[in-house]
């Protein structure tokens, strides 16, 4: 069995270009310069220094840059470890980090770094002094990565680092002397592999022998520094043969597969990724001879040293543990194996709420494979709670001797997320003195804090001659001003001593944005507030602002105050009070919602409400999960994205929080729970009608059912009133079925009027409901009605006609009785059938009448 314990680190395989940016300062001593070298030393030997993977330059720096070597100087740490012995010295300048970051960007990263490198500036550093941010700023927005190391608190360089991780803070120069290995994996470890390879040489131009141990084992070329899943495997075989690949971890089997070998270069992925930690160890097992090739003698920071080998190791199973540390050392050995490791973690997206108490959250994974088979997982993560910090201690600043008058030193600022309020005192003084006092603002807000350059009842004044003037109270160029605000509040109360009437619109801006106003008094004209020139002292203002015409604004609108009039040594009578803010507090959402697994997108959940000060300004966390989304304006709560589908209840765990602009927070936590949507068949019950006359096959209805929990829906026709095999029902397994006449069918009104036809549909659940189907009688003709005009004119025929065939009839009557017949007709033989003429004109007119009478009801036909 052979297995690895590798040195080296994740710069192998990595284009790294690194600039370290060390200290060189007065403030320095030589034993903190010198272990400025041994880290700039040991992180070599992590990163691998060669041509193709890192290369590290160094400038030194004071309040001025100081060349050390270029990027392609050293490739080796031995060479780097004698370089910087002669090339880094202590310059004894002053504290200024801006002339170093000018000579990493113009001088070597932005013009000699490698193509595709990963550019980088670490920077070791005693101070946070920078002049000038426009070489970092141009830095970072070309992508390269900034870090820093320093005796000063991580929280002095959350603003100048590319990433929070890439800070490692409040330490000392001793302590960093020893903590390349950690800043390495700190930095440029990733935690997760994304897509990193491990090998000694590529497999495919590796010279090789063949191995002659049997019965063995063999690994890649370094240990695993990330955490991912195992994607594929490249080897080359000097011999055919089988063999098992093993991942270890902590010496305990955790995954085993056999790969069978052919001679030369082949590769292996892996269908089914592995999952690997880090820190965890690939090895093999044969049981006959080893095919994959060996290279000994092998020569390099790359190469292996402590290369395991057990035989007759037997058969193990995942799970089973072997002490590996006692195992036999192969060193200079190194296998022709490369493996690619991918992504495979979950990690943060978003800030998470702070409880100050330990806070569990639950995810609930679920996938669906693209024939909507589902698998689904759940997590426990719990939080920790981070402690206080004072983020700007130690540090010092300077004050003249002839100074007498109040001053403020420094503004502290102390973090605690977990807390409400934060207070800090003075807790002693080296040497004792009165000389100084702290004010603890709690939070940095301003209890009951007064502002004004003199108490405006008693102040003199004289009256302000400006009209439709605007006047923006700060002082830039001198401070502590009256008026500049400190502190963070509420506004409580404004005084003011008028020298003349009139109105004014109260104002307060921020960044030169207008954020709130309200008009004082009710009558316009000239700037009532009495001021006073010419005033004096530290608190008197240097550089109130001035403009005139400045016209109608509303909230919201930026105004550039920096182009406006000064007005130096000018006072106003007035005083306004600033107290703590409310503190922001939620309602709503407290109580558990319902809502369906099968809830549209963008549909509402519930609303949340936020009390504050008027005007206070928020930043919110999100709702930390993915199918949630806030409204920050109106609080409304809404279905982002479709919810997984699971068949069963499932809670949903929403936190949220808010800080208002003088760091006071709330939070929420919003318990929502959905519910399983039941299998429904969505267009029954109802019915059709059918004609008697058909008999050709007839699509009646497409039945449509859905179950959004199951995966698929089969209906079937259960029973139809009354019985009869004219209907079947035809089922496409999708939730749709096609309910049929089927061809020959035999239909008869006054058979049956009306069928009842019920169908089930199953998913993971049955319902059932039903469709009717009503006969029509095709074999009645309706009746026609004559319209009325038509039966009149019909009526008014048939008279006419009834008195012409009277007339008719009269004169037959009188011409056959006065003329003698002979005078009409030629004589005719006798027969005894012949009717005399008399009896037939008679029976003529019989009939004549009886068609007479039977007009009469013409109109009812």
């Amino acid at each position: 069995m052979l297995i690895a314990t590798a040195y080296g680190s994740c710069g192998v395989h990595q284009m790294l270009d690194v600039v370290v940016l060390y200290d060189t300062s007065l403030s320095l001593t030589t034993a903190d310069l010198d272990d400025q070298i041994s880290f700039i030393y040991y992180l070599g030997f992590q990163l691998f220094l060669h041509p193709d993977h890192t290369n590290i330059a160094g400038i030194g720096v004071d309040n001025s840059s100081h060349f050390g070597w270029g990027l392609r100087d050293y490739m080796t740490t031995t060479d780097l470890w004698f370089g910087i012995q002669s090339n880094v010295t202590l310059t004894g300048g002053g504290s200024d980090l801006s002339p170093g970051m000018d000579m990493a960007w113009n001088n070597i990263l932005s013009s000699n770094a490698r193509y595709g490198s990963t550019r980088w500036l670490l920077v070791l550093t005693s101070t946070t002094v920078m002049s000038s941010t426009t070489s970092l700023d141009a830095m970072k927005a070309a992508g390269v990565k900034v870090g820093f190391v320093s005796t000063q608190p991580a929280t002095s360089y959350t603003s100048l680092a590319s990433d929070s991780r890439y800070i490692f803070g409040g330490s000392t120069w001793s302590t960093i002397g020893l903590s390349a290995q950690a800043v390495a994996e700190l930095m440029f470890c990733p935690p997760y592999c994304e897509s990193f390879v491990f090998y000694y040489d590529l497999p495919s131009t590796m010279s090789v022998t063949a191995d002659t141990n049997s019965r063995s084992s063999g690994v890649g070329a370094y240990n695993i520094h990330c955490c991912g899943a195992l994607a594929s495997l490249e080897y080359k075989a000097a011999t055919s043969g089988s063999f098992v690949l093993q991942v270890w971890r902590a010496e305990y089997l955790a995954y085993q597969t056999t790969i069978t070998a052919s001679v030369g270069y082949q590769s292996h992925t892996f269908s089914q990724r592995v999952a690997i930690a880090a820190g965890d160890v690939l090895g093999w097992y044969s049981a006959g001879v080893n095919p994959i090739g060996i290279a000994s003698n092998c020569s390099g920071e790359l190469c292996q040293k402590e290369i395991r080998q057990v035989t007759d190791m037997g058969s193990l199973a995942v799970g089973d543990y072997y002490a590996w540390s006692s195992a036999y050392a192969m060193p200079d050995t190194a296998f022709a194996i490369k493996f690619t490791m991918v992504n495979g973690l979950i990690s943060l997206m978003k800030t998470l709420p702070v409880t100050g108490v330990e806070t569990p959250y639950f995810l609930l994974l679920s996938v669906f494979d693209s024939c909507l088979n589902t698998a689904s997982v759940a997590f426990n993560i719990t939080t920790v709670v981070i402690p206080l910090a004072i983020n700007n201690l130690p540090t010092e600043v300077e004050l003249g001797d002839d100074v007498s008058s109040e001053t403020l030193l420094i503004v502290i600022n102390a973090t605690d997320p977990a807390a409400d309020s934060i207070s800090c005192i003075l807790s002693s003084i080296l040497p004792n003195t009165t000389n100084f006092r702290l004010d603890d603002y709690l939070n940095g807000n301003c209890e009951s804090f007064d502002f004004y350059y003199e108490l405006p009842n008693s102040m003199a004044v004289i009256a302000d001659t400006n009209s439709n003037v605007g006047y923006y109270l700060i002082s830039e160029s001198k401070g502590p001003s009256a008026y500049n605000i400190h502190c963070c509040g509420a506004l409580s109360s404004l005084e003011f001593k008028a020298a003349t009437s009139g109105s004014f619109v109260l104002q307060v801006w921020r960044a030169e944005y207008l954020i709130y106003q309200t008009t004082i008094t009710a009558t316009a004209g000239v700037n009532p507030i009495g001021m006073a020139t010419s005033c004096v002292g530290d608190l008197c203002p240097q550089d109130i602002k001035i403009v005139t015409d400045m016209g109608s604004l509303s909230v919201g609108d930026f105004y550039d105050w920096s182009s406006a009039s000064t007005m130096p040594d000018t006072a106003f009578a007035i005083k306004f009070t600033i107290v703590n803010g409310t503190v922001p507090t939620f309602s709503g959402g407290s109580s558990p919602i319902s809502i369906s697994e099968s809830l549209t997108v963008g549909s509402s959940v519930t609303v949340v409400s936020l009390t504050d000060d008027f005007g206070d300004q928020f930043m919110f966390s999100d709702l930390i999960n993915p199918y949630f989304e806030i409204n920050q304006t109106t609080g409304l709560i809404s279905l982002m994205t479709s919810l997984p589908v699971t068949g069963v209840e499932t809670p949903y765990f929403l936190t949220m929080s808010v800080m208002d602009s003088c760091f006071n927070t709330a939070s929420i936590a919003i318990n929502i729970t959905t519910f399983v949507q039941p299998l429904a068949i969505n267009n029954l019950p109802t019915e059709v009608e059918i004609g008697d006359d058909v008999s050709f096959e007839t699509l009646l209805i497409v039945i449509n059912a859905t179950d959004p929990a199951a995966d698929s829906i089969s209906c079937i026709l259960s029973s139809i009133l009354p019985n009869t095999t004219n209907f079947r029902l035809d089922d496409y397994l999708n939730g749709t079925a096609g309910m049929f006449l089927n061809a020959g069918a035999a239909l008869d009104f006054k058979t049956v009027e009306e069928y009842k036809i019920y169908i089930t549909c199953t998913g993971t659940s049955s319902t059932e409901s039903f469709l009717t189907v009503r006969i029509l009688d095709k074999s009645v003709t309706t009746p026609y009605t004559v319209p009325a005009w038509a039966a009149g004119a019909i009526v008014v025929s048939v008279g006419s006609v009834g008195v012409v065939l009277a007339m008719v009839c009269f004169l037959i009557v009188v011409i056959l009785a006065t003329t003698d017949e002979a005078e009409v007709m030629p004589p005719m033989e006798e027969d005894e059938n012949d009717k005399t003429p008399l009896d037939d004109v008679a029976q003529m007119c019989k009939i004549i009448d009886r068609w007479e009478a039977e007009q009469e009801g013409v109109g009812e036909i």
